[in-house]
């Protein structure tokens, strides 16, 4: 019975990731860093699409 509790938590946390970021999307810069070094500064860019994705 708490197994089924956590997995229906656990999806609607997913569901709620994704809802925000659709809700935030017109925010979100078009090109956005992916990667940041040692140091803190970015040395990666991409699409926004990547936060829908891993690399």
């Amino acid at each position: 019975m708490s197994e089924n509790i956590l997995d229906v938590v656990s999806i609607l946390v997913i569901l709620c990731t994704f809802a925000y970021l659709a809700y935030v999307w017109p925010l979100i810069p078009e090109r956005i860093p992916t990667h940041i070094d040692g140091q803190g500064k970015e040395d990666g860019w991409g699409n926004n699409i990547v936060l829908f994705c891993c690399q």
